[in-house]
């Protein structure tokens, strides 16, 4: 059965996500908190902005309770270039999360398919019609 709850792979995506960054949390802190002030987004803290306390509460495996609202999800995922976090909900479905460069890749995939369909049904036709090429 398909596990729903994704709490525990969102927290450890976006811990993952963290480690890579080159910048302290407190930079990731300051990032997500003018981002959400630009887009008009509050946290629901006395400070209503996201401090290091609240992040490490989204992060702790021990805080199940605790989890990033779904509002701040974006903001994370855009201050940490990464897609993962989105990925960890995704796989409760058991979809994927793709970027820009990948999707371009998939439609790519498909109009070639269309494509050889397409030259598959023309030579049937010819052939049909009893023509060949010149």
């Amino acid at each position: 059965m398909t596990q729903l709850n994704p709490t525990a792979r969102l927290k450890t995506a976006m811990a993952e996500a963290l480690k890579k960054l080159p910048f302290k949390r407190s930079g990731v802190v300051t990032r997500m908190n003018d981002l959400a002030a630009a887009e008009g987004i509050t946290c629901n803290g006395r400070k209503q902005i996201v401090t290091e306390h609240i992040l490490d509460k989204w992060l702790a495996q021990s805080r199940p309770e605790y989890v990033i609202p779904l509002r701040y999800l974006p903001i994370f995922c855009h201050v940490t270039e990464s897609l993962s976090a989105l990925d960890a909900m995704a796989d409760c479905l058991g979809a994927r999360v793709i970027d820009a460069k990948e999707s371009k890749i998939l439609d790519w995939i498909r109009s070639e398919e269309k494509l050889r369909e397409l030259v598959r049904e023309t030579n049937r036709l010819r052939q049909e019609a009893g023509l060949t090429l010149l």
